[in-house]
């Protein structure tokens, strides 16, 4: 049945309604021609007789606006090319017609008309028949409208009735989502797939992020539900529907693959001021070809910066090579870096820097290079060539060259402990690396990726982090920086049995300081002068306020500074 035929009642009441309005009869009818209605004619006989039974044949102007898309107008009687042709041209009744095609999209769904049968209202529509056109072409738009709604409503739930029966077919996840991000279906699969890592799934609305990344060909997503996250590979498709708005077929990512297709960028971890203000350094170092050294204490990872520094490059799909100058045997380094030719006795070999050729080349602790071994670097920078030891034959290379260290190497240039020529070449670009006792702000982020990746590797579920936990975290000083962090993580991870995090899991070093017992000192005023003593060192490390310092201690600052005086600190 086509969709104005089971319009009926609706259409009815539109003629009817704009039939008492004009005072003139109204026709509807639908693509096949069949009379959906015949209102407000005078002859009653004909106007029901009519209702129901085909046009086709004899319809004449009817049969030529749904053919041709086009409305027709005829002002005066038998006039109208198309009623030549139409059986009814010596016996028709109407003495003046405008039909105006009914429209869903472009195709003609059926037609509305309005039907002149006396002379006032033939004298009227001459008069004024554009003025009946326009309110004719109004009227057919508002049947189309209702038409839309009605075929969109029958579609969408035949592709969700199709699509909820494929959902369960399938071997993959399948959610969809309204506009609103909330989850109207799931397939059975895709609910086990993810009862693990979003347990809440379908209590919060889910957010779904497109990470710009691929796995295999397929699309790699972010899912987020409450405060739980993880990552899938798949598609999103978008729909345009009042009832659903994007569905999206999916796998998971195992932490095992997540990790390796995170970028180096993406792990540079913080919201700190000092952080972001690296990672703006290290896109510009991107941009860049030229020498980039980058200082940082240990355990901040200055490889994760140069690789970084490379995958933001169009260096990116080159090789990028991290020799540690430190842990190469001294005696061997330029044969390592350089390669060496083929003997009598072994074949030759490239070296790092020929190996690392369309690339980045990362020569952390670069204070450890031997003279020869720098002076042979600046040549490379100098002619964009090495030799190979042993060898004459100078080989062209494209390498970039970035530097690591954790010493201040203008200091060790001042000291004559490194050269200054070699300096000058490797620190075009520098990059200090900010160490965390100085980005506080970083430390409870930095942490909870550690909590999630060994809650993970180690089939715990972190159920609560109580306050002091934190508050010892982002007091203490770090000097192993983020490695002894993650170590530290990955300890009270191991050591929690309930779940919880406690600041009783965290290390001696990180626990409070209690005076050591001394026979007629312990009282109450040694205990006060001993803890106001240690917060000034405190104070000191951390640039803190009095203010700041009092609060810590739990007194007003008043206080702090009488007790100060008191014990002469």
């Amino acid at each position: 049945m086509d969709i104005l035929s089971q319009m009926t009642d609706s259409l009815l009441r539109y003629a009817k309604i704009t039939s008492q309005i004009i005072g003139v009869p109204i026709t509807i009818i639908n693509r096949d021609l069949f009379r959906i209605n015949y209102e407000g004619g005078r002859d009653k006989w004909r106007s029901h007789s009519m209702v129901g039974h085909s046009m086709v044949g004899r319809g004449g102007i009817a049969d030529a606006a749904v053919t041709s898309g086009e409305s027709q107008v005829m002002l005066e009687p038998r006039t109208h090319p198309a009623c030549k042709t139409c059986p009814s041209f010596d016996a028709c009744l109407d003495q003046a017609e405008i039909w105006v095609p009914i429209k869903y999209y472009q195709n003609v769904i059926g037609a509305v008309a309005i039907n002149c049968e006396t002379k006032r209202q033939v004298q009227r529509m001459q008069r004024e028949w554009k003025d009946y056109l326009r309110f004719l072409e109004q009227i057919a738009e508002l049947i189309a409208f209702d038409a839309k709604q009605r075929i969109e409503s029958q579609r969408d739930q035949s592709v969700i009735e199709l699509l909820t029966t494929v959902m369960e077919q399938v071997d993959s996840g399948v959610i969809v989502l309204d506009d609103q991000n909330h989850i109207l279906r799931s397939n059975h699969i895709g609910r086990q797939m993810l009862a693990e890592q979003l347990p809440y799934l379908l209590e919060n609305p889910l957010r779904v992020t497109d990470t710009g990344e691929e796995t295999a060909g397929r699309k790699r997503y972010r899912l987020q539900s409450g405060d739980d996250a993880c990552t899938v590979t798949g598609s999103l498709h978008h729909v345009h529907s009042d009832s659903y708005s994007r569905f999206l077929i999916f796998t998971p990512v195992s932490p095992a693959q997540e990790k390796r297709q995170v970028s180096a960028f993406q792990q540079i971890t913080g919201t700190s001021s000092a952080i972001q203000a690296v990672r703006d350094q290290v896109q510009t170092a991107a941009r860049s070809r030229s020498s980039v050294l980058i200082q940082a204490e240990h355990g901040l990872g200055r490889e994760l910066y140069a690789k970084a520094i490379h995958d933001e490059s169009d260096a990116a799909p080159g090789p990028f090579l991290s020799p540690n100058c430190a842990s190469l045997p001294e005696n061997e380094i330029e044969k390592i870096l350089f390669g060496t030719v083929g003997t009598a006795g072994a074949k030759g070999r490239a070296g790092q820097i020929e190996l690392a050729n369309g690339g980045t080349l990362f020569l952390d602790n670069i204070s450890a290079l031997p003279y020869a071994v720098e002076q042979r670097l600046v040549t490379l920078s100098e002619r964009k060539e090495i030799t190979r030891v042993g060898s004459r034959k100078a080989r062209r290379v494209n390498v970039r060259l970035i530097a690591g260290t954790t010493t201040d190497l203008k200091e060790a240039c001042a000291e004559e402990r490194f050269d200054l020529n070699f300096y000058y070449l490797i620190s075009v670009l520098t990059i200090v690396i900010p160490p965390l006792r100085l980005r506080s702000d970083d430390v409870r982020l930095l942490a909870m990726h550690s909590i999630q990746k060994y809650s993970q590797e180690l089939g715990k579920r972190i159920a609560s982090i109580d306050a002091d936990f934190w508050t010892r975290m982002e007091r203490y000083d770090w000097p192993g920086n983020v490695r002894e962090l993650q170590s530290c993580m990955e300890r009270v991870v191991n050591m929690t049995e309930d779940g919880a995090l406690h600041a009783s899991l965290l290390p001696e070093t990180m626990q409070p300081a209690v005076p050591a017992f001394q026979p007629g000192r312990l009282n109450l005023e040694a205990v006060e002068r001993e803890t106001i003593g240690r917060a000034l060192v405190l104070q000191k490390q951390k640039g803190l306020s009095m203010e700041e310092l009092a609060k810590i201690l739990g007194i007003g600052p008043a206080t702090l500074y009488r007790k100060i005086k008191k014990y002469q600190l």
